[in-house]
């Protein structure tokens, strides 16, 4: 997982790799990724302050973005952007 953000302080954008998760593939992967992002984003005390995803065009990868949209809105209410990259 990848976080992407601008600095306020030098208006430079930043970008880390906050962890690595690891998904058994198979059907149903995209809902099992979804599961594993959210947790990821609770541990580090960051999932309320998510505003967009941005994903490849693949079938599993949709799937998996919009369940963690779906999350997010039931445990905090937010909206978020769903970015895709075709």
């Amino acid at each position: 997982m990848t976080l992407h953000w601008v600095s306020l302080e030098s208006s430079k954008p930043i970008s880390i790799v906050l962890d690595f998760l690891n998904v058994f593939p198979g059907e149903g992967v995209g809902k099992l990724c979804d599961k594993a992002l959210f947790s990821c984003l609770k541990s580090f005390k960051i999932s309320s302050r998510l505003i967009s995803t941005k994903i490849d065009g693949a079938i599993d990868a949709e799937a998996a973005s919009k369940e963690l949209a779906r999350l997010l809105y039931n445990h905090h209410g937010i909206e978020i952007f769903l970015l895709h990259i075709c």
